[in-house]
């Protein structure tokens, strides 16, 4: 090993050198290895360059098994600068091969990747924002190209008053392509246990058979943004204005296969949540009103929320889409307790299941601590939905109560108990795969009991069953042990 610290005008400089000769008498064997690993840096104030590079091969001969090698090289330089309370960044540029050397002594090139990347974040009391970036070429037996990245800015303003928050994130990840026939089989109810059902119109039944090419994966684009935007006049004004709050959220993800990947990265109208290119895709948008009516004892929130996802990961390609209208009021003035009140509408469609919904409810929600240790809710609900199946329409009036009691003893035990009631009644078409939408009783209940052995051991104890309309009861009894290192 060789070491030179920095100078004025000369790098810091670190060099290791190792060379090893191994003899095996039973194979009548020897095996050498040879290492350079060689590192540089050199800083001007609060930035710095390095450099490395690191080279490792070694040769196996022997007089029963082939010849055979292998040799790794990389290097890597780049600029970075010390962090410091407001400001840092990073950018480098590597790269590295692999080589396998043959019985004919002939080093043949396996794998080599080139990666540029860079990091960049600033900081302020009520700003910041941070970005890492990464592109690398891979060159196997084709060339690939993966780009990663995220993105995060927070921005607070006027003391807390609006907070506004983004997240952005994408990769390049492989996927295995699909090949979808659909297979009639007329109207007798004749299926293959391996295929998926399907009807059309006509009531006519197929099959469709998936059959997933795993040798030749491909190439996808995924992206994820968050959104959020928070306000809160009561910190920056005392007039009537004060009792109101603002949550909004924004979520989209897209995952495509459409070569247009500056389009994908932008969600562009033309690939985002594209029916010919999306794996999957989901857009999500809530917005929250509150109002404080009451010295914050009686509040009240008002939500719309829209939600559309397009799935084509699996067997057929699913469209959902749901609207949702809440109105609640909460009262914390009871001791201990507080109860919530809210009235919901929503209305969904789902093509998988060739499904249209329009749903309104009422829920009553009362949570009461009773103790440090123990949690009681109780919650009735009530549902009037409507549906269409194809041509088919149903009614289905649900009222349900359940009981939720939670215990915990001396921070070891913890036992956490539900019990639930829903009677259904329904009309129209009756046909449906979800047991809890059926004509009739349903019973649900679950105990789960847990306990803290030591600071890395626990154990679980669980008992749970349900009681649907025409099926069997169901129970089930669980024992886990578990030990975190």
């Amino acid at each position: 090993n060789s070491k030179l610290k920095q100078m004025r005008y000369s790098p810091m400089l670190n060099y290791r050198f190792v060379q090893l000769n191994q003899y095996f008498d039973k194979y009548n064997a020897a095996k050498q290895s040879i290492i350079h690993d060689v590192s540089s840096s050199y800083k001007v104030k609060l930035i710095e360059f390095k450099n490395s590079g690191y080279y490792r091969k070694y040769i196996y001969e022997s007089d029963v098994f082939p010849k055979s090698g292998e040799q790794i090289q990389n290097w890597k330089t780049g600029l970075s600068s010390s962090e410091t309370k407001k400001f840092a960044f990073d950018v480098f540029y590597a790269e590295e091969q692999s080589d396998t050397l043959s019985s004919d002594d002939y080093w043949q090139k396996e794998r080599s990747t080139a990666t540029l990347s860079t990091s960049m974040s600033l900081r302020s009391d009520n700003h910041s924002a941070r970005a890492d970036f990464s592109h690398r070429i891979v060159s196997e037996d084709k060339k690939k190209i993966f780009d990663q990245g995220e993105a995060s800015i927070s921005n607070s303003f006027l003391n807390g008053a609006i907070d506004l928050n983004t997240d952005y994130s994408l990769r390049n990840i492989e996927f295995y392509p699909k090949d979808i026939e659909y297979v009639l089989v007329g109207e007798s109810g004749i299926h293959d246990s391996l295929g998926v059902i399907s009807e059309d119109e006509d009531e006519n039944i197929y099959i469709s058979v998936t059959e997933i090419d795993y040798e030749n994966p491909e190439m996808s684009i995924e992206v994820n943004v968050d959104f959020g935007l928070f306000l809160k006049p009561e910190i920056i004004t005392e007039t009537f204005w004060k009792r109101f709050t603002s949550d909004t959220f924004i979520r989209l993800t897209e995952n495509s296969t459409s070569s247009g990947k500056y389009k994908i990265y932008f969600f562009d109208n033309d690939v985002f949540m594209n029916e010919e290119t999306t794996i999957y895709g989901r857009k999500d948008i809530s917005q929250v009103f509150g109002i404080n009516l009451i010295n914050k004892k009686l509040t009240a929130d008002i939500e719309f929320a829209d939600e559309e996802t397009i799935d084509n990961r699996y067997q057929d390609n699913d469209k959902i889409s749901e609207q949702l209208q809440d109105f609640s009021l909460r009262f914390s003035g009871i001791k201990n307790a507080i109860l919530e009140l809210s009235f919901f509408h929503t209305a969904r469609t789902d093509t998988r299941y060739s499904l249209i919904t329009d749903t309104n409810g009422l829920k009553a929600d009362v949570r009461n601590k009773l103790s440090n240790n123990l949690n009681l809710t109780t919650t009735a609900l009530g549902t009037a939905e409507t549906g269409t199946r194809f041509t088919d329409d149903y009614k289905l009036i649900t009222i349900s109560v359940s009981e939720t009691v939670t215990y915990y003893f001396k921070r070891k035990y913890r036992v956490y108990s539900k019990v639930e009631f829903k009677r259904n009644q329904r009309s129209g078409y009756t046909e449906t795969s979800f047991f809890d939408k059926n004509n009739g009783n349903v019973f649900k209940w679950n105990v789960d009991f847990d306990y803290k052995i030591s600071n890395i051991t626990t154990a679980k104890l669980a008992y749970s069953g349900n009681s649907y309309p025409g099926k069997d009861d169901v129970h089930k009894i669980e024992l886990e042990v578990k030990a975190e290192f």
